[in-house]
């Protein structure tokens, strides 16, 4: 199990509510009745999907001060998100997909600490 699955049991011992949602969202299925499915209207929902929800639960807004950092948003997020079904013949596909993998690179980026790694070598004293 990765560490950010393990942070958001974490969270979601500290937010049942959270569970709840995850939960909800888990039964989203894309039962293929529709020539398309995507997963952003269902995320998104016109301001009142899953999205607005989360941010009254974990990050800036949350009602429990403990969980108002970016880190567990962003790990809350990408789980709940993650749980959806996948897009399938929408317009938004190929922009989300990008994103996505931005910041899944970003993340892989980032040492064990959380900190940006350099790979590149500094060179000791002035460049001519």
């Amino acid at each position: 199990m990765s560490s950010q699955m393990r942070r958001f049991q974490q969270l979601c011992q500290q937010e049942p509510r959270l569970l709840q949602l995850y939960r909800r969202v888990q039964a989203i299925r894309d039962n293929h009745s529709n020539p398309s499915f995507c997963a952003n209207a269902h995320w998104y929902g016109r301001g009142m999907g899953p999205r607005a929800e989360l941010e009254d639960l974990v990050g800036f807004h949350a009602e429990n001060p403990e969980l108002r950092t970016s880190r567990d948003y962003d790990v809350a997020y990408d789980a709940l998100y993650d749980a959806l079904p996948g897009c399938r013949n929408c317009s938004c596909m190929s922009a989300w997909e990008v994103i996505r993998y931005r910041r899944r690179l970003a993340r892989r980026r980032r040492g064990p600490t959380g900190s940006k790694r350099n790979n590149r070598k500094v060179a000791s004293g002035s460049q001519t």
